[in-house]
């Protein structure tokens, strides 16, 4: 499996079902209670373990009762009908019963939190449905809300609220930011003991760190969240928890330990109402039965989950699961209808910006028009892997995360002993020192809140520079798919004259009988122009090339077709912009032409190239560790033929040394 599994929680704020069922003995009360007592007993019962349909018809009863004696404080209940239709699948009406809660919140004894507590709930529920800028209006109402309220109850929504921002970034790829606010937000959640937020940001602080592969801290947070899951018999998360270790050693290959995990996530999830989830387990059973080569039950989970797709509405988990279907597709030779199915799996991840997913489905696509022996179709695809792997992740993107959780690790340490340390002389303090140590953690609440709410925008702000950057990166693919065919179109012309020059060039040998001269001068003068048509041809559609964008691309696709591990130095060192367009694109061309021959005919699994640019002259050096070539008959070859032929009209020189079974190493010297 490639890292198709990030699920993440989105969180409500609500208490976990009760373990035992005690709806007989719920019942049996109603007969001797008032018209009030019953409406808190069909409330309870909602909350027991019950099916979505048999908890909304008790809370229906609770809504007419509290019509009837003019019973104000309606929330719980609304609240409690918007949770059963979320489990029911119903996002449309789970939106619906929780706008009829707006206005009811000054009944509440905090109406402010109870306010944020809907907003933050219309958020969760947009964002199930994909609708993110949605989600994100009513998140920022939330954090304007509450962001000065110091009150338990307004501290742990905010702190969902941003646990839910969060998930938003995770989803798109930008770990970075996601880990930095689950980080705070789970801090924020420690300080009023809100367990449930404390889990949820744990896990998908997990889900962040498998993403980039930092599995050994995944696997810390996933048991720093199965503790509080366990603490609570909370069996959706303890079933979303297991599935994330069990894709940790899937990545890491251990596949016997990854089932188990997958085998106890779906017995887990099968005594919940999470459908959705698993659905998700589902697929990863099938991911990890084609991985054993155990084809029928990998079919078999996955025509489950896909069955089950329906009652997802989340994109991203839709996408997983149709992944699975097209590795299953691939494996059955249907290789038609997996193109049409990873279509729509690229179509959902870049609707969604999910990148990551978005990588792994063009990658399954350019392996299945290989198949196909569509490869016309190939080179823009090649250019967008490129660009999704430079984006997705970085150095930078690493150093900010490392900062972020050393930073978060210290302060744990710190707040650690000081409660040690507070323990040992809590004996000795005074009233006094216990009401100026509340004030000062109420402002420091206030202070972390407001740097939140600060960095909420700086968010913004960058997100929009996303943006802009994708739109500017688009056009500079459909620059480079221009320049890359009229490099062709130049290769083509420029060998076309180069031969018809050689061709003039024999005939004017022959022609020795001087009844003929002036035929030699009229072919003279064709020579002189094609030449001259061949210069200006290569400063007309040359001056503009992004050389660098164009070496690595060539490089990644030849690394990804052939399976070999290319290293390039020198590259970003050299300032190209001093370099003469028509020599670059002849370097470029050799460069294609060494590495094709080298593909094609080395058999090597490692090719280093080089670049340097001193004393006015370009160096270029190719060395691979392949079967090697016989120098004698090397000029035989039509590629090596060609290259000489283009250092040759560059001035150049060429040196070539290889031994059989001992690798092959091309040096290349150009003046510029």
């Amino acid at each position: 499996m490639k890292n198709t599994l990030r699920f993440i929680f989105l969180l409500f704020c609500i208490t976990t079902f009760a373990q035992q069922n005690k709806v007989d003995s719920l019942k049996n009360l109603l007969t001797h209670q008032s018209d009030r007592e019953k409406i808190d007993t069909y409330l309870d019962i909602s909350k027991q373990k019950v099916p979505p349909d048999t908890s909304i018809f008790y809370l229906d009863k609770a809504l007419i009762l509290s019509k009837k004696i003019y019973f104000d404080s309606i929330y719980p209940i609304q609240f409690a009908k918007c949770i059963a239709n979320y489990f029911k699948g119903d996002l449309k009406n789970a939106k619906k019963e929780i706008r009829k809660a707006l206005g009811r919140e000054k009944f509440t004894k905090n109406p402010d939190a109870t306010n944020g507590h809907i907003n933050m709930l219309l958020g969760v529920l947009n964002e199930a449905e994909n609708n993110v800028d949605s989600a994100k209006y009513f998140y920022d109402k939330v954090i304007l809300k509450l962001k000065d309220n110091n009150s338990k109850k307004a501290i742990e929504i905010l702190s969902s609220t941003y646990t839910n921002y969060a998930n938003v970034f995770l989803k798109s790829g930008k770990y970075e930011k996601a880990i930095q606010i689950y980080l705070n937000s789970e801090k924020k959640s420690a300080s009023v003991g809100d367990d449930q937020n404390r889990l949820i940001s744990l896990n998908n602080i997990a889900g962040c760190y498998k993403e980039i592969k930092m599995y050994d801290k995944s696997i810390n947070y996933y048991k720093e969240a199965l503790i509080f899951a366990n603490k609570n018999n909370d069996y959706q998360n303890l079933g979303a928890i297991n599935l994330g270790i069990g894709e940790i050693y899937t990545l890491k290959n251990d596949y016997d330990n990854a089932l188990v995990y997958f085998l106890k996530a779906k017995e887990i999830l099968q005594k919940t109402e999470f459908r959705s989830v698993l659905n998700i387990a589902y697929q990863n059973l099938a991911q990890i039965y084609l991985r054993k080569d155990d084809f029928s039950k990998a079919k078999l989970y996955s025509e489950k989950a896909t069955k089950g797709i329906g009652l997802i509405k989340d994109d991203f988990s839709k996408a997983s699961i149709l992944l699975t279907e097209v590795n299953i597709l691939e494996k059955e030779k249907n290789y038609q209808k997996a193109l049409n199915t990873v279509n729509k799996v690229i179509a959902l991840t870049k609707k969604n910006q999910y990148q990551n997913l978005l990588k792994e489905s063009i990658i399954e696509k350019i392996k299945i028009l290989k198949i196909l022996r569509k490869t016309n179709s190939l080179p823009p695809l090649y250019d967008e892997l490129l660009t999704l792997k430079d984006s997705i992740l970085n150095k930078e993107n690493l150093k900010v995360i490392s900062e972020v959780e050393t930073k978060y690790q210290t302060e744990k340490k710190e707040k650690e002993n000081l409660l040690l340390k507070n323990q040992a002389t809590a004996n000795a303090l005074t009233i006094t020192k216990q009401q100026q140590k509340t004030t000062a953690l109420i402002a420091t609440l206030s202070i972390i809140s407001l740097l939140f709410f600060g960095s909420f925008f700086v968010f913004k702000q960058r997100q929009k520079s996303q943006k802009q950057r994708l739109i500017i990166e688009k056009l500079e693919a459909k620059e480079n798919e221009r320049n890359r065919l009229a490099g062709n179109v130049h290769d083509s012309l420029a060998g076309y004259l180069r031969k018809t020059m050689t061709k003039v060039d024999n005939l004017n040998k022959e022609l020795k009988n001087p009844t003929l001269d002036q035929i030699g001068n009229s072919l003279e003068k064709a020579y002189d122009k094609a030449r001259n048509i061949s210069q200006e041809y290569q400063k007309l559609n040359f001056n503009k090339i992004p050389f660098k964008k164009y070496v690595t691309s060539l490089l990644f696709e030849r690394q990804e077709l052939y399976h070999i591990n290319i290293d390039d130095e020198g590259l970003n060192d050299i300032d190209w912009s001093y370099v003469k367009p028509e020599i670059k694109v002849e370097f470029y061309r050799i460069l294609q032409e060494a590495l094709i021959n080298i593909s094609k005919h080395a058999k090597a699994s490692n090719i280093i190239v080089s670049f340097t640019l001193k004393q006015k002259n370009l160096y270029m050096q190719v060395i691979d560790d392949g079967i090697g070539l016989d120098i004698s008959q090397s000029f035989e070859s039509v590629g090596l033929s060609n290259i000489q032929a283009r250092i040759k009209d560059l001035n150049g020189t060429m040196n070539i040394k290889s031994q059989q079974n001992s690798g092959f190493e091309l040096k290349v010297s150009i003046p510029v």
